[in-house]
Formats: structure tokens, sequence, C-alpha cells
């Protein structure tokens, strides 16, 4: 009371105890190292090793002078090492300068690792806010520790010559947890909007790199420089992309180059937090934690693509894309009629005569006119503007026989099943269910198209506003940024697939004009076409482009079956209209097929997500039963009514009379009704049984691309059938169309898969384990190998497509109940 605290209520009662009569009696009982140490100020001297005796009574101060207009382009770096202070009383360093204040320990603890050598860049004067410049500047170092007992540590502060870094000149180092690296850009001229910097490493030690603003203070530790610019993890490679605009509009930046204390940053994974394979057993050591994360790293900043530099790209994929356009209208212009297979009739009998003699049947046997089915139609008429077709049956002929009746019927008495046999129903009814395959696509594209544009560009905006640039798998040494997007020609390079699936979609309308403008003369002639899965087939490829764009955005494992998913319908697609061709009335309608696909995709995702043995196994056990179900599906061709009918009878036969059935069925094997599908089926279920047994045994890690195998392989397979039979077995002869389209078609397919399985980029790693795998761009400085794959596979998809639709143009008027079923 007597120093003037009046205690006018309790509060200020309390305050004046504990101000004026606790805290006096807490200094006098405070350690020496707080009440009795005492502060030595030493001039010191760059360049020149320091050797100081710190402990709790005795803190040196260490003052530096020098002219920072002499380190423009340089820094100061300081090197600090003790080999007395321990975790329990480590050595405070401090380093003051006029705006700002550093501070570290030696030993430094990350992750719970000690260092002994700590070294330093300080950030430049000039990058300090509100600085002025003048010809002298100071700093002080500060030691102090807390430990009763004296402990040696040795400094020196000196000048970083190679602070700046210069264009295409690479700078290489050493550097470690504790000894991060600090650089300096300069942009050099007004044209240069962008630059590169790369960073590579012979060694797989984990490291982080770091682009930051050129102002104080930097971010250097594994434990902040994420909190500020842009940055990577890296093993052997990293790629940043630096723009002028934007956060380095001042003309400079930071390049931060640290290693981690471990690799689990770096590494799916590892779960121990030290490195992989070492064991650290003692708590210090001059050498191990210093060496052992020792990482010799070369830093080289390029420039990037400038503005002008991307139209080459672009206007190359346009110019090849619409060159192409012109020179398959101009074929289409002066070979319309022959390409389509209906050229007069007059013309057409004398080029193609053996179609109608056509010997050899099915298996060997000698080819027996059918008399299964005699039933007649009225003149189709075609009206124009509806494009549909008015069947009427007469009433004096046979009811139509069932298909599963014909099956039975024709394989017991060895006679070839005719296309006439499976092109019994209403054709309105038939192209209707064809026309749902294209509008279910399209909604099916729409519903999955949204939310999957709206997740990209949420990864896309948060890497631009986090600068963690681990969110998306890039070719970071070819990613060329546009607006917001960060790696604008893998988005652009699937232009191809939208531009052949239009002109695809161009090329069936055109082609069912004309067919039906002859289909009067076309009368039960050749392979009745429907041209609704054909239209669906290049909404797919369009489809497969827009999706493949949307998830380049940001490829990761989250989106990856945007990129997927319609690879799968194509594929699908595409076998299901070449066993269309003939078996027009054997089809599954498109709710069904979509389910399938849908379950398909839905099988893709848990290989992914849960690619475990006993995933595999499940995989196994259902991969197995689907290919007998395929088997029986595409052997008794639909009717599964015949199977269950055959099984039913075996089973009641074998309750009469087992030893009779085990002597004359089991043990008595006769030939298949049907051999060349039979055959056919043999070698599909081996291929798969062998792709299965594969990866069942490699437990393969990338299942998305492991099931794509399957459907390609399998579409493959049923490609070389159709064509085996057609001209060996069939004796047919496929027109000139369809040989070059088929040949174009392998001539893009191969060197496709060429660039395919390259491996710039994969998702099922980390992405520093990812980035060791980027590689330059090799097409204009702008493609790299996936963009080519893009390319080069959006061509052999759409050859593809022209092989499946002039397929039969060869036979397009002969008569169907002599065209062979297979």
């Amino acid at each position: 009371l007597s120093t003037g605290c009046q205690p006018e209520n309790m509060a200020t009662a309390v305050f004046c105890f504990l101000f004026f009569g606790l805290l006096p009696s807490m200094a006098a009982h405070m350690p020496a190292a707080i009440s009795d140490r005492s502060m030595v100020v030493i001039a010191g001297n760059l360049s020149k090793w320091e050797n100081a005796t710190v402990s709790s009574s005795r803190a040196i101060s260490y003052a530096f002078s020098y002219n920072p207009q002499k380190f423009a382009n340089r820094a100061i770096r300081v090197n600090a090492t003790s080999g007395s202070a321990t975790s329990r009383n480590p050595i405070i360093m401090v380093v003051r300068r006029e705006m700002t204040v550093e501070s570290w320990t030696i030993p430094e603890l990350l992750r719970g690792i000690p260092f002994y050598k700590i070294s330093r860049t300080l950030c430049p004067l000039w990058a300090e806010r509100h600085w002025t410049n003048s010809s002298t500047a100071q700093f002080y170092i500060d030691l102090s520790t807390s430990s009763q007992d004296p402990l040696d540590v040795r400094l020196i502060a000196y000048e970083e010559t190679e602070f700046t870094l210069r264009l295409s000149k690479p700078i290489t180092f050493f550097v470690n947890p504790s000894s991060p690296m600090l650089f300096q850009y300069n942009f050099t001229s007004a044209d240069e909007d962008a630059v590169m910097v790369k960073v590579t490493s012979d060694d797989d030690i984990c490291a982080i790199v770091s682009v930051q603003e050129a102002s104080c203070p930097v971010r250097v530790l594994p434990s902040d420089v994420q909190y500020r610019g842009q940055y990577q993890t890296m093993m052997t490679k990293s790629a940043l992309t630096v723009k002028k605009k934007g956060l380095f509009a001042n003309g400079a930046f930071f390049v931060v180059v640290v290693v981690s204390p471990d690799n689990a940053e770096c590494e799916q994974g590892i779960t121990n937090p030290i490195v992989s394979g070492h064991s650290f057993s003692r708590v210090k050591s001059d050498v191990t934690f210093e060496v052992l994360r020792q990482k010799k790293v070369s830093v080289v900043v390029d420039k990037a693509l400038t503005t002008l530099g991307y139209v080459p790209g672009i206007c190359m994929s346009l110019a090849v894309c619409l060159a192409f356009y012109g020179a398959l209208l101009l074929v289409v212009r002066f070979f319309e009629q022959r390409l389509c297979g209906l050229s007069s009739q007059e013309g057409f009998e004398g080029s193609t005569q053996l179609f109608f003699d056509v010997s050899a049947g099915q298996d060997g046997e000698s080819r027996t006119e059918t008399t299964a089915i005699k039933s007649s139609r009225e003149l189709e008429t075609y009206n124009t503007s509806r494009y549909a077709i008015q069947d009427d049956y007469d009433n004096e002929e046979m009811s139509i026989i069932s298909i599963s009746e014909i099956i039975v019927r024709k394989g017991q008495a060895g006679e070839n099943i005719v296309v006439s046999d499976l092109a019994q129903d209403d054709r309105k009814k038939t192209s209707h269910k064809y026309r749902q395959y294209s509008w279910t696509l399209l909604t099916v594209a729409l519903f999955y198209g949204l939310p999957a544009v709206q997740l990209v560009f949420a990864y896309q905006l948060q890497l631009n506003r986090s600068g963690n640039e681990d969110i998306c798998y890039y070719n970071f040494l070819c990613s060329h940024p546009a607006g917001v997007l960060s790696d604008f020609n893998h988005v652009w390079s699937n232009v191809g697939y939208g531009l052949l699936g239009i002109l695809f979609f161009l090329i069936v309308f055109w082609r069912s004009r004309l067919y039906y403008r002859k289909l009067s003369e076309l009368q039960n002639l050749g392979i009745p076409q429907y041209f609704g899965l054909y239209y669906a087939m290049a909404i797919g490829l369009f489809v497969e482009g827009f999706m493949s764009g949307v998830y380049h955005v940001c490829p990761n494992e989250a989106n990856f079956q945007f990129d997927t998913s319609f690879m799968y319908v194509i594929a699908g697609m595409c076998v299901l209209r070449l066993y269309q061709s003939r078996h027009p009335d054997i089809e599954a309608n498109a709710y069904r097929a979509f389910f399938a696909f849908g379950v398909i995709i839905l099988l893709a995702l848990c290989g992914v997500l849960y690619n475990s043995k006993a995933f595999w196994s499940v995989f196994f056990v259902l991969y197995m039963i689907t290919i007998v179900c395929v088997n029986v599906e595409i052997y008794y061709m639909g009717e599964w009514s015949v199977v269950l009918k055959f099984i039913a009878g075996f089973c009641s036969k074998l309750r009469r009379h087992p030893l009779q059935v085990l002597k004359q069925d089991c043990l008595t094997c006769s030939w298949p009704y049907y051999k060349s599908r039979w055959f056919f089926l043999v070698m599909a279920t081996t291929m798969n049984l062998g792709i299965a047994i594969w990866g069942i045994a490699s437990f393969y890690p990338d299942f998305a691309t492991y099931f794509l195998a399957i459907m390609i392989s399998n579409l493959g397979m049923y490609f070389v059938y159709y064509f085996f039979m057609k001209v060996l077995v069939v004796n047919e002869r496929p027109s000139i169309v369809t040989w070059t389209t088929a040949v174009l078609m392998v001539l893009c397919w191969v060197p496709a898969m060429y660039f395919f399985v390259q491996g710039l980029t994969n998702w099922h790693k980390s992405p520093a384990e990812s980035r060791n795998g980027n590689t330059a761009c090799i097409i204009f400085d702008f493609y790299d190998a996936h963009d080519v794959w893009h390319f080069l596979s959006a061509f052999a998809l759409f050859f593809s497509f022209l092989t499946i639709l002039t397929v039969d143009d060869d036979i397009m008027r002969q008569k169907r109940d002599t065209i062979r079923v297979f």
C-alpha cells in the first residue's frame, strides 16, 4: 500500500501481491544462468572461424559489419558446430539484424534426430521490408546456454558467392536437414515470362524444393518450408515452373533446397520415422546423421516455354486433324458408292461373284442351303422423314421358329446357321434397341462428367492456393501452365479424341443416309445395318477425350477412373458391335450393357483402393465365372434355355442311370457342333486364364491398367477371330477400304502402346517417386510421350471404328441366307 497500489477491490489486491510481493522473491532465487549471466560482445570478422565457450553465466555476442552494396547478388552464410552441446543442454544461437531475428539451437532436433552441424544462409538485406540502402550494415550472433558446464562452439560467417542463379548455369552443392541451401534468381529480360527451376540428384534421399517470394523471412526448415510459396518433394528429380507475373512480380524469387530428416514424405509405406535402412542407436555422432542424410544436388534455371511457344504445338495438332478431315472428305466425295459396298448391282456382280459361290462350309463341311426359315417379307419401304422401316409379313408363310430351336436342330443336323436365322425380329424394334445406346451413353456422360469437372478444378485451385505441387501427378519437366491450369498441354492433347469422334459421327450419319436410300435394293441382302451402336461409339470417343482432359487437369489416385472408365465402355461397345454384325437379334439392351460396364468400373475401383491378396482371390474366382458365362453366351448365341435344358436332362439321366451316363457321356468324347467357335473360345479362355494367373501371381500394382489390358486383349482376340473366320473359313473378301483401315489401325496401335508404357508418372507411388520418371518434352518443346499416346490412340481408335464399320461391305449384296454366322 505504501507503493501507491490501493486495494479498491479484490482483483487489484491480488495483482499488487503478485507484482510487488511474489516477483521480487522469485528474482532472489533465480539461477545464476539468468540473474548473473554476463554478455560479452566481440567484434567478428567475416570468413574467419571464431571459437567460443558459453555457459549459464557467460553469453557471447559477435558483432559483424559489412558493406551491403557489395552483396547485391550475394548473401552471408553462417556455419556453427559444437562437440559438447547436448539435446538436454543445447546452445541457443540468435542472429539479430535491423529488421529480422533468426534463431536455432545446437544440436538441432529435427523429428527427434539431433544434428550438431548447423548452416544457414541469411536473407539478403534488400529483401527485408522497409530497408533503406546504406553503405554499412551490422548483424549480431548471440550465443547462450542454460548449461552450468562450459560448452565449446565454433562458428564462421562468410560470403556465399554462389547465391545467385543464372540462366542455364547449374550449381552443384551438398545439403542436409540442418544445412538448407538458399538461392536467388532475378528475371533477366522483359520477354522472359516464366522460367523452370530444375533440381536433380543421383541418390534417393528425400528432399524438399521450394520457390518463395523474394522477401524476408525465408522458410528453410523441413517443418515450415511448405507454408510459403510453391514446393515439391523430390528424390532424384524436381521441376517447378515459375511465372514472372503474380507472386514474383518484383522480378526475383528464392529457391530453397532442404533434405528431410527421413524418407517418410517421399516413400509410400514407410512406417519407421527414421530413415529406411538405417538404425541409429547412438544419441550423438559426428558423422551419423549429417553424412547419412547428406545429398548432392544440382540446381539450374532454364527458360520456360513462352506464350508464343504454345502456338506451334497447338496449331500442329489442329492442322493434322483438319488435314485428315479434308483428305477423308475427298475420299468420300470421289468413292462414295464404293466405300459402302453400295455400288450398282451390275457393276457389283462382276467384281464379287465369288461371294455367291462359297463352297467351304463351317469347320470344313460342305455348305448347304438353309431350309430352316422360309419367311418372306414384303418390300421394306423407307420413310425419309423418320428413317424407319415398315415390315409386313405374309400370313401364308410359316410362323418364325425360335432361335433356340434353330440352334438345336441345325447343330444336330450339322447345318450352318446363317444371318437370316438370327435376323427375324421387327426392324423398327431392333433399331430402337440400338439407338438406346447413344442416349444412355450421353446421359451417363452428363451425370458422370459434371462432378468430375468440379472435383478436378477443386484440386487445381487447392494446388494454386497452397503451393503444394504434390497434389497432382504431372510430368513436371514437360508441364506448361495456361490460366488456372498447371498442365495445359496434357489437357489439350486430348483434342484428337474429340475431333475424330465428331468425324466418325459424321461418317456414320452420311453412311446411314446412303444406306437408307439404297434400302429398297438391299431387301434381305447383306448384314442388317443398325447404326445406333456406331453413334454410341462416336460419342464414346468424344467423351473419352473430354474425360481424359478432365483427368489431366490434376491426375492422381482419387480421380484415375475419369480417364479409364470410358475406355472400358468403348472396348465393350466394339465387342458388342462386332458380335452384332452376325447376330443382329442376339444383343444385350443398353441398360444391361451399361449396368455391366458399371460393374466393371466398380471392380476396377475396388482393385485400386483394396489391392490385397484377398481381393485378388475374389477377383480370380469372379473372373473364372465370367469366362464360363461368356463362353456359354457366345457358343449358344445367347440362348441359355438350350443350356438349361441340357443340364436338366443330364441331371435327370444321372439320377436314373448314373453308370450309363458315366460310360456314354463322361468317358466318351465327341466333337462339338460348332468347331470353329469352340476352337476360338478355347483360345480365348486360355488367354484369359493366363492373364488371370499372371495377375494374381505377380500381384500387379496398377489394377486399373491391368483390367484395361484384359478388355483390350479380348477385343483384339475377337478382332483376329472375326477376320480369321471371314477370310480363311468363310472365304469372304473384305474390301480395300477395310484392309487399309485395318493396316492403319495396327500402325497406330503399336507405337501408341510403346508411348503408353513409358511411365512418365505413376500415382501408385509417392509424388517424389513418381517424379523420378519425368522426362523432357519431345515435340515442339510442348508435347511429351504421353501426349503422343493421346494423339496416336485417338487415331488408332478411329481406324478401329472404321474397320468395324466397313468390315462386311463386301457382302452388302449377298443374300442373308448364304451369309454364315460365326
